[in-house]
């Protein structure tokens, strides 16, 4: 009989110890999103928390709070219209945390190539499909989401900060 007893309570402490284990196991997320070219908050933002399908709303100062359950790592994804979309993946361990953006381009071919100053030819170039910029703070983070354009609007945007750059390091070796 005793060993019984001592069984029940080993199990009960087990138990404790496990019910700790999977209430820390519940993420909880905080975080901001802004636009990356005005520094404003993006209200009405999906944040979707990718692996559980639970999505919640920016509010009006583009903050949120999602919380999931279980101990994996948290695909994250914000969508919005007029934006890129932004995943990322957030992993954590007593060691560590890890942040895994995902990043896609296209390439795509300037109409008309731009000359350097160095003589060199620049024909093409790669256009972001998601947006990657994000900042950690104390217990959130900052998400900035980039403007969704055109790929030939952003061609030129991209053409002319080329060119910019170009004139000013032609200004800067006379």
């Amino acid at each position: 009989m005793k060993l019984k007893k001592g069984w029940i309570l080993y199990l009960l402490v087990w138990s404790l110890n496990s019910c700790k284990w999977i209430a820390e196991c519940y993420p909880e997320f905080t975080g901001q999103v802004l636009s990356n070219t005005s520094k404003t908050p993006v209200q009405g933002a999906t944040v979707l928390l990718m692996n559980q399908n639970i999505s919640v709303k920016t509010d009006e100062n583009g903050f949120f709070k999602i919380s999931g359950s279980g101990c994996s790592d948290a695909n994250i994804k914000i969508s919005k219209n007029n934006y890129k979309p932004f995943e990322i993946t957030l992993s954590s361990s007593s060691n560590h945390k890890a942040y895994k953006v995902k990043s896609e381009s296209i390439s795509v071919d300037y109409e008309n190539p731009v000359s350097s100053l160095d003589g060199s030819v620049v024909t093409g170039t790669w256009i972001d499909q998601n947006s990657e910029s994000f900042v950690v703070s104390s217990h959130s983070i900052v998400y900035y989401l980039d403007s969704l354009k055109k790929v030939t609007d952003e061609m030129i945007d991209l053409q002319n900060e080329y060119k910019l750059r170009d004139s000013v390091n032609r200004r800067s070796q006379h």
